[in-house]
């Protein structure tokens, strides 16, 4: 699969931590893109709040399908929405190996 197995090789433990990091991956990058654009200053922000849900399922014998819901509450003007929207297309989904624990 080109995952480490963890939890003694079960699969969909392995794919319910991938997607665990990978939400904690995009709600850093939302908060990056937050401070780089000064909305938590200009917002008065103090703290930026988000949760997350998965749902990962099996597709066929060798496909998995993952369902990440980031949920934040903010409410911000529509440019830096739209900051934020560009910032994780071109930046977020680069480069995630590390994080992910993919060797």
């Amino acid at each position: 699969m080109g995952f480490p197995l963890e939890a003694d090789g079960d699969e969909v433990k392995t794919m319910d931590s991938v997607s665990f990091k990978l939400a904690q991956v995009y709600a850093h990058s939302i908060r990056i893109l937050l401070e780089e654009h000064g909305a938590l200053e200009e917002e008065g922000l103090e703290r930026f709040d988000w949760m997350a849900t998965t749902r990962n399922r099996k597709i066929d014998d060798d496909g998995f399908k993952i369902s990440i819901h980031l949920i934040t509450n903010l409410m911000l003007r529509h440019e830096v929405c739209s900051a934020i929207a560009n910032g994780i297309q071109s930046n977020t989904i680069a480069d995630n190996a590390e994080i992910l624990g993919i060797p």
